[in-house]
């Protein structure tokens, strides 16, 4: 496969940037380097001149030099002007190959120089938008996290038969206004995200290459014109005397062995970076927060906190958008959402003890425990359906992992035990209320394999698996 800056020196600006000026300091280097060589052979023939006169006139003023030795003398004098002459020529053409290069140099400055500045304000507004998308999602967190806490402190007001109803109304009208401001943060955040992804787009598959491969242009045009160079120079060389022929020959090997394709070749696979496109950016929920719960009752908020953290089977697992992300990428992403689902678990795990404790204080007031029972309820329900989840997703992740996840849901704090399966009697009836959970009967004999502290056991009724609740069974021997 042919190997090219725009296909494999994505994100190479740096390392090519550098390149350029170097070129440019190399020509400027060979100009020196040219014209030092050109000084030199001119005082070589200045001094072989005066050599040439001093001795014409000494020699030839002698009476005894005379004859054919006379005239072959002359000859010599002739040849050796001639290959002066032949030098001087060959000289000049050195010092003209001095000149093309100080002339490439400063010719391809401006353009070494605007390519620079394309590729930094190129990157500069990348950057910029990815720092807007991130100050963004950090507004909406914290707005998000503000939302979440005046929940919590009107759920707190709501179950506490001492707040007045007209504190009870303002907190809840407090917490209404902070629920709009995440919302409103939210879709802000979502159109950002949406916009940072366009440009990343943009910017790996359009502009990046682009510059990328005016990059590789001016690298061609610089191999080219070295060649040309070189061929000059072996041209003036093969115009000098039979001594000069051979070196002559071997300059000009060497310069039709030049290759701009396998230079750029070479240089492509010894710095190839290996990148492309990122994947897309993901939209990250606050947790702790649910953006359609309404806020006007002044009820507490518990319940919609449970449905937020649980955020919908459509938030989680890998998705058609996920197709093109390697295996490791997927790995990864599952991992991150099993390891935030488990902590929401807990977090709800720990809210439906504080309800717990709530209904069994409110034991003398009815319409207090009903309402605190019902919030429970929810709870439990949206703690199955996160247990439910996330054994899914660990099914999942160890499909692309070539392991077994198994047919046991983890709970969310890593405190089950499980092995042997464990029979029970049921004490009282239960009906589920959910699809995750099992309905049984008192006095019903079945089995639970697994005992999460969470107050919710995994049991097998009629080849059914499902939660149960623990204080509705007894084990038996």
């Amino acid at each position: 496969m042919k190997m090219s800056f725009a296909t494999d020196l994505i994100d190479g600006f740096p390392l090519l940037n550098k390149r350029t000026e170097e070129t440019l300091k190399i020509a400027g280097e060979m100009s020196k380097f040219f014209s030092s060589l050109a000084s030199c052979r001119k005082e070589y023939h200045k001094a072989l001149k005066n050599h040439i006169t001093s001795g014409q006139k000494k020699l030839l003023a002698e009476p005894d030099l005379d004859g054919t030795v006379k005239n072959a003398f002359e000859a010599l004098l002739l040849s050796i002007e001639d290959t002066i002459n032949g030098e001087t020529k060959f000289t000049q053409q050195i010092q003209d190959l001095s000149a093309e290069f100080a002339k490439f140099r400063k010719d391809n400055e401006a353009r070494r120089k605007k390519l620079q500045d394309d590729c930094n304000q190129l990157m500069k507004e990348y950057n910029a938008q990815l720092d807007a998308c991130e100050k963004s999602r950090k507004n909406y967190h914290s707005l998000a996290r503000e939302a979440e806490k005046q929940q919590q402190a009107l759920a707190k007001g709501s179950s506490d038969p001492s707040v007045k109803s007209a504190k009870i109304a303002q907190m809840s009208q407090k917490t209404s206004q902070a629920e709009e401001k995440a919302r409103t943060a939210e879709g802000e955040y979502r159109e950002v995200v949406r916009h940072t992804n366009d440009k990343q787009n943009t910017v790996y598959t359009q502009d990046m290459p682009k510059i990328l491969q005016e990059f590789q242009d001016f690298e061609e045009m610089k191999v080219n014109f070295m060649q040309e160079c070189f061929r000059k120079y072996a041209s003036g060389a093969g115009s000098q005397p039979t001594v000069f022929q051979d070196a002559a020959s071997r300059i000009n090997t060497s310069a039709e062995a030049v290759s701009a394709a396998e230079d750029i070749a070479a240089y492509v696979k010894k710095n190839v970076t290996g990148k492309s496109c990122p994947p897309e950016i993901q939209v990250d929920l606050y947790g702790g927060f649910d953006g359609s719960s309404s806020g006007a009752s002044s009820s507490s908020s518990a319940p919609a906190a449970s449905s937020a953290r649980s955020g919908g089977q459509s938030q989680w697992g890998l998705t058609a958008a996920d197709a093109n992300l390697s295996d490791s990428q997927k790995i990864s992403k599952l991992e991150g959402q099993i390891s935030k689902l488990e902590g929401q678990i807990r977090a709800n795990e720990q809210q439906a003890a504080a309800l717990e404790k709530m209904s069994v204080a409110y034991a003398k007031d009815p319409v207090g425990k009903k309402k605190a029972d019902a919030e429970l309820e929810t709870m439990k329900n949206g703690i199955n359906t996160d247990k439910a989840t996330l054994q899914r997703l660990q099914n999942e992740l160890a499909g692309l992992q070539g392991g077994d996840a198994g047919d046991t849901p983890a709970g969310g704090d890593g405190d089950q035990q499980q092995g042997e399966p464990v029979k029970v009697r049921g004490l009282y009836d239960y009906d589920a209320q959910a699809d995750t959970e099992l309905s049984f009967k008192e006095g019903d004999i079945f089995y639970v394999t697994l005992q999460d502290d969470s107050g919710w056991w995994y049991a097998t009724i009629d080849d059914k698996q499902g939660f149960v609740p623990e204080n509705y069974v007894e084990v038996i021997q």
